[in-house]
């Protein structure tokens, strides 16, 4: 084994520790990443889908509030929280103002928050 710091910060079973202290996060940026969501989210090992809101916009030449784009990130969400996993991005923190999908999409962000 290496003869880092590692034991004397974290203990002769660092690399365990480190193990289970280890966050997954993927992020969906493309419209094919979005087509493939629900295998995605069926990945064992997952805590977080993060909707790649620029990258998202970038990829599929829509820009944030219009129809398209708001379902691209809809079925994020929507296949995200049906699998138990949770939502990253800043969609979720902050949704575009003023539409109604959008508000929906800010409460459920912030019920999943509650509920973790």
């Amino acid at each position: 084994m290496g003869g880092g710091q590692h034991r004397a910060l974290y203990g002769a079973d660092y690399r365990q520790t480190a193990n289970d202290n280890m966050v997954v996060v993927i992020m969906i940026e493309t419209p094919i990443g979005v087509a493939n969501a629900e295998k995605i989210a069926a990945v064992p090992g997952i805590d977080v889908i993060f909707a790649a809101s620029g990258d998202l916009g970038n990829f599929s030449g829509h820009k944030q509030g219009e129809p398209e784009y708001e379902a691209l990130v809809t079925r994020i969400h929507d296949v995200t929280l049906k699998a138990g996993i949770r939502l990253g991005g800043r969609r979720c923190g902050r949704a575009a103002r003023g539409s109604a999908s959008s508000r929906r999409l800010r409460n459920r962000c912030s019920s999943r928050r509650a509920r973790r």
